[in-house]
């Protein structure tokens, strides 16, 4: 399974994903209020779209000196479709 990046993903291309594919289709980000939101499409083996999600987090607490960086967040997932499939992922 390939790494998904969530910092800066790529619009409406698929990423392998468990069993199946992720693809983003919106993406929004404000670094001065370290809040962040993705939507997208969940999709099976066969690439046909399964459910939808959206995910919304905030920082919370960060800290960064010369040798480590800390960062706490809070995420909110909510997923719509058939959740038997996408759990299966």
């Amino acid at each position: 399974m390939n790494e998904i990046d969530f910092t800066n993903p790529p619009l409406n291309l698929e990423q392998e994903c468990g069993n199946g594919y992720i693809k983003f289709t919106d993406y929004s980000s404000n670094p001065d209020t370290g809040l962040f939101h993705m939507a997208g499409e969940m999709l099976d083996e066969s690439h046909d779209i399964i459910g939808n999600f959206t995910s919304d987090a905030y920082i919370y607490s960060f800290h960064i000196d010369d040798h480590n960086m800390n960062i706490q967040l809070c995420m909110e997932m909510d997923y719509k479709g058939d959740i038997k499939k996408i759990l299966s992922l």
